[in-house]
């Protein structure tokens, strides 16, 4: 992919995504983007990340995305020096070109977190909405704190 289609990818990608943040709740399912493929990450979708990072940040998206912002800051700064990125698990060597495009997945994914964060968040507060407090009324404040 060359830079102009990968720079018109991005721009649809943000202004999509742009769309998506001002979207009602109701519509907020479908806007986060599919995340892309890289190889190493393998089937990776929606449902199994948001089942890893409830499993392994206990729901706590904000680790889960500075994981993947300090990963991202890394490949950046090894892409700087010319260097390269080694997958040992496939036996390969990522550098030069394949590496920038790698950064733009790293990227994509990146965003897409935080959208399915964002929706998350949603979710667990219309489900908060829905709950009544422990006296069994409307007002959560005791007296003593008005």
């Amino acid at each position: 992919m060359n830079n102009t289609a990968v720079r018109i990818s991005l721009s649809i990608f943000l202004f999509a995504l742009a769309l998506g943040i001002s979207a009602p709740a109701s519509r907020a399912a479908t806007v986060c983007p599919t995340i892309p493929s890289v190889k190493w990450w393998g089937d990776t979708d929606r449902e199994k990340m948001i089942r890893y990072v409830d499993a392994r940040h206990g729901g706590d998206w904000d680790a889960y995305i500075e994981k993947w912002q300090k990963h991202l800051d890394r490949v950046r700064a090894i892409h700087t020096r010319g260097g390269a990125v080694i997958s040992k698990k496939l036996g390969i060597r990522v550098e030069g070109r394949q590496l920038y495009e790698y950064i733009k997945a790293v990227e994509q994914r990146l965003a897409i977190t935080r959208c399915l964060a964002d929706q998350e968040m949603e979710t667990a507060a219309k489900k908060l909405e829905g709950l009544e407090t422990a006296s069994g009324g409307e007002d959560p404040l005791p007296e003593t704190v008005r």
